[in-house]
């Protein structure tokens, strides 16, 4: 469940920008009318000689480390994007931009802004500087960064005059253990902002925060499986996978040079159309119901496409969760290279 900080509608923007001014020149503030929040950012920027009147532009990234900002977050980019662009298309016909931020402060990705700027606040300085109180003062970037939580803010709110006119919701997306990754927010300059924004950008960061656990997992798998992959085909045993039917799935590339035929070749294809056993073993029928109740080994004359191979076969159950077989491994040492290699142990060991 995401923490969430709501407007205080009841409070007019004009009082709020009375305070803020009042409190700026003298240090005195109001109590009981400021959100605490909002209070306790107005006094750490005022106690960091926070500029009110003009804008920190000094943290403009060069272009070289802005893409080098881009690049280390490219994942995020990508899981974040299609959810920021269908937003944007849901909320087009309002003057609304949804922006992702970096945990540093700077801008990732941006869907709907406006060339068309009402304010001060320039579309490419917009983009491109640092949104970290200690630069911009109160902003819902930096509060959302602090509080790890969703925040909705008004313009006279940020500490910032040239923010005046600005309405956002902002939330920090986290990964498994709590890290904020980066900050989602949706922004507008319309006379009108509804409380529902702060609603609709914790559904998107809470989706978005699914696909990126959901995606790491997927990675995982994937990076696992080629693992495996990598380790059957060192082996220089061949190995065939098939499902219950004895239909081929997977073989490995010793498999493939003994049957003289890619694994394109005889995916999904019946394991005994490919490998056919000397007459007194015409399918392999006969060594399955022997093998199939434990691993064991037995030798054949195997017929393939690249000739007759003597080989020792072994046979392995693959069993799902239930302990019901659902495949099998075969294992075909060819006997010729098995020869080979004791021949060359033997020598070796003699020297």
């Amino acid at each position: 469940m995401i923490e969430s900080y709501p407007i205080n509608d009841k409070v007019p923007e004009k009082e709020i920008l009375r305070i803020k001014e009042k409190f700026i020149k003298t240090g005195i503030l109001e109590e009981g009318v400021i959100r605490p929040i909002i209070a306790a950012s107005w006094k750490r920027c005022r106690k960091m000689g926070i500029d009110y009147e003009r804008l920190n532009t000094s943290t403009i990234l060069p272009e070289d480390k802005y893409k080098r900002l881009l690049a280390e977050n490219a994942h995020l980019i990508e899981v974040a994007k299609p959810f920021m662009d269908n937003l944007h298309d849901i909320l087009k016909r309002s003057n609304y931009t949804i922006v992702l931020i970096s945990r540093d402060g700077y801008n990732l990705y941006m869907a709907g802004l406006s060339k068309e700027f009402p304010i001060p606040l320039k579309v490419e300085l917009f983009k491109k500087i640092c949104w970290q109180e200690k630069f911009v003062g109160t902003c819902p970037f930096s509060l959302a960064f602090q509080t790890k939580a969703a925040i909705q803010i008004i313009g006279a709110e940020c500490y910032c005059r040239e923010f005046i006119g600005f309405k956002s919701s902002h939330a920090s997306i986290k990964d498994e253990n709590g890290k904020i990754l980066a900050v989602l927010g949706i922004t507008s300059w319309d006379a009108e902002f509804y409380p529902h924004t702060l609603g609709v950008i914790i559904a998107a960061v809470t989706s978005i925060e699914y696909h990126l656990k959901h995606k790491k997992t997927l990675n995982q798998v994937y990076f696992y499986n080629e693992k495996l992959k990598a380790a059957i085909n060192s082996m220089t045993d061949s190995l065939i996978f098939t499902n219950k039917k004895r239909e081929i799935l997977e073989i490995n590339q010793a498999g493939e040079e003994l049957l003289g035929l890619k694994e394109e070749e005889v995916k999904f294809k019946d394991l005994d159309s490919i490998v056919r056993a000397k007459p007194a073993f015409k399918e392999l029928t006969g060594i399955f119901s022997r093998l199939s109740y434990g691993r064991s080994d037995e030798e054949v004359s195997i017929f393939t496409s690249a000739g007759i191979k003597k080989c020792i076969v072994s046979l392995t159950p693959v069993k799902d969760i239930k302990k019901d077989i659902i495949g099998w491994a075969i294992s075909l040492k060819n006997i010729k290279r098995m020869r080979k290699l004791v021949k060359r142990m033997v020598t070796y060991q003699a020297q």
